[in-house]
C-alpha cells in the first residue's frame, strides 16, 4: 500500500464446480427417479393388463351365458310354437285320429326329420301298427310307404317293434348291417340310409 511491493505475490486460489446436472448427487438422484417412474409404470401396466384380462374372461363368461340362454329361449319358442300349432290342429279337427297327420307334419318340419309315423298299440297282442307316414318329397316311394303301412309289428320286431318292447328311444346306425329290419330288402333298393 504504501507502495511497498511484497515479495511474494498475491495468489487468490478457487475452483469452479460443474454445472449441478453434472454433479454426481443429480445424476444419481435423477437416476433413482427415472428407475422409480420406470418401475412405477410397468406395475402399473402389469396390474392394468390383469384387471383387464379378469374384465375379459368375465366378458367371455357372461356372453356365453347370455348365448346359452338366447339358444334355450329360441329352443322354448320352437315348442311354444310347435304346441300352439298342434294344438290349433287338433282343435281345428273332429277327432284326433283325423288331426294325427297333421301333427305328425308339423313334428316333424319342427325336428328337421324327413320321415315320420304314427304308429298304434293293437291291444291285446300289443302289435304295431301304422296309422300314418308322413315325409319329405321323393323321400320315400310309394312302395316303402306301402309296405310300411301294411306292415304289423310285434314287440322287438324292427325299429318299432324295438321301442314298443324297450319303452325308450331306438336308432338304427348303419341300415344295410342290422338283422333286425323286416324291410331291409325294399330300404337297401330304394337307397334308404339311417
Amino acid at each position: 500500500m504504501d507502495g511497498v511491493q511484497s515479495q511474494l505475490p498475491a495468489t487468490v486460489s478457487f475452483s469452479i464446480l460443474p454445472p449441478v446436472w453434472q454433479r454426481w448427487w443429480f445424476v444419481g438422484l435423477a437416476t433413482v427417479l427415472i428407475l422409480t417412474a420406470v418401475i412405477g409404470f410397468d406395475r402399473y401396466r402389469v396390474a392394468r393388463m390383469k384387471e383387464l384380462g379378469v374384465a375379459l374372461t368375465e366378458s367371455h363368461k357372461l356372453t356365453k351365458a347370455l348365448t346359452e340362454q338366447d339358444a334355450e329361449l329360441h329352443r322354448a319358442n320352437k315348442a311354444l310354437e310347435l304346441e300352439y300349432a298342434i294344438t290349433r290342429t287338433l282343435a281345428e279337427s273332429a277327432a284326433p285320429t283325423a288331426a294325427a297327420p297333421g301333427v305328425l307334419q308339423l313334428i316333424c318340419e319342427s325336428l328337421g326329420w324327413e320321415v315320420g309315423a304314427i304308429w298304434n298299440v293293437a291291444q291285446p297282442a300289443q302289435s304295431l301298427r301304422c296309422l300314418d307316414v308322413w315325409h319329405v318329397p321323393d323321400v320315400l316311394t310309394p312302395e316303402f310307404e306301402a309296405l310300411t303301412r301294411q306292415r304289423i309289428f310285434l314287440p322287438g320286431e324292427g325299429l318299432p317293434g324295438r321301442v314298443l318292447a324297450s319303452g325308450e328311444a331306438h336308432w338304427i346306425p348303419e341300415l344295410k348291417q342290422d338283422t333286425n329290419f323286416p324291410r331291409i330288402a325294399i330300404a337297401v333298393k330304394e337307397g334308404l340310409q339311417s
